[in-house]
């Protein structure tokens, strides 16, 4: 014995009886302290919990899918979709894919769980209980869950994103219809001064607006014309407007003053 005993909060006692004559006189006593064990066991467990909260926390939505049913997901799904658990636990994944995905979606799953070699992520777009759609970016990865092979699926709500991608797509439509309709020859420039639009009447001028488009006017034009352009172009820069007038041939041999 020591002299300051261990005080131990969980042992296993194995007795042994000590048999003389056929009569038990005593007994052998070897005690196994439990408690490192249980106090790993805590630890394990209050670490698993804390992950779970975690998880449940985050604002991408979380679901593992398992043997073609969904078996977890955490609290973004309701607030993202408005189904809750009740609506979604037990039942497929497809269920709740846009018809026009589904295909897709299976053919990715079905090559996941083989082994194949697929891209981290993928876009789809999920049937909300809110009668909408929703566009989602999604990664996955394979997991074992309750001792079974499963997906871990991380999904992303990137509805707004597309919408504003939309809305650019559309406003810069607008932009070059209306540029394409002036009669003025039109054209727009990098701060570095590389060409990145030109109307279709530039072309009047300068011939093909491919052989402009990615270059600098250094890069086209006489050394003299470039270098007035680029003064010009930095008095823009600087003050928010320039005025430059040339007398220049278009492309039928005319000649044409232009500012």
């Amino acid at each position: 014995l020591c002299e300051s005993p261990p005080y131990w909060d969980l042992v296993n006692i194995l007795l042994i009886p000590i048999i003389q004559e056929k009569i038990v006189t005593g007994f052998r006593g070897i005690l196994i302290d439990l408690s490192s064990k249980k106090v790993s066991e805590s630890a394990l467990f209050a670490s698993e919990y804390k992950y779970k909260q975690l998880v449940a926390k985050l604002p991408d939505i979380v679901v593992v899918h398992v043997e073609g049913k969904i078996r977890y997901i955490n609290d973004a799904m309701s607030s993202k979709t408005g189904y809750k658990a009740n609506d979604v636990l037990g039942k497929s994944i497809y269920d709740f894919i846009y018809e026009d995905d589904k295909r897709m979606v299976q053919d990715y799953v079905q090559r996941r769980l083989k082994g194949e070699d697929m891209p981290d992520f993928y876009k789809l777009r999920i049937k909300t209980n809110f009668d909408d759609i929703m566009f989602c970016e999604i990664r996955t990865s394979l997991i074992e869950y309750e001792k079974r092979l499963g997906i871990l699926a991380v999904i992303t709500d990137i509805t707004d994103r597309i919408k504003t991608e939309k809305s650019l797509r559309n406003i810069q439509e607008q932009f070059i219809s209306f540029m394409e309709k002036i009669p003025a020859k039109t054209f727009i420039k990098e701060e570095s001064g590389r060409y990145v639009y030109m109307n279709n009447q530039w072309e009047e001028i300068f011939g093909s607006k491919n052989a402009w488009l990615g270059k600098r006017i250094s890069e086209t034009m006489p050394e003299s014309f470039a270098k007035k352009h680029l003064k010009s172009d930095k008095q823009a820069l600087k003050q928010g407007k320039s005025f430059l007038e040339e007398e220049l041939t278009d492309s039928k041999g005319k000649k044409r003053f232009y500012h």
